[in-house]
């Protein structure tokens, strides 16, 4: 059961730790071009915010 703004918060720090990972599989890695990048980590957090929240919060 997520809390209001703490489980926001929650899941905004395990996006923080995929954009980390993503972001070093393009700078360092090459695995990802910029643009990959991008529209990985965007539609990422527009799912979370958009669907994934509002459910969760919904089932509590």
């Amino acid at each position: 059961m997520l809390e209001g703004r703490t489980g926001l918060r929650a899941m905004v720090r395990a996006y923080g730790s995929i954009l980390k990972a993503a972001s070093r599989e393009w700078l360092v890695r090459g695995a990802l071009s910029r643009a990959d990048l991008h529209v990985m980590l965007t539609r990422s957090v527009l799912h979370l915010l958009r669907d994934v929240f509002p459910a969760v919060r919904a089932d509590s």
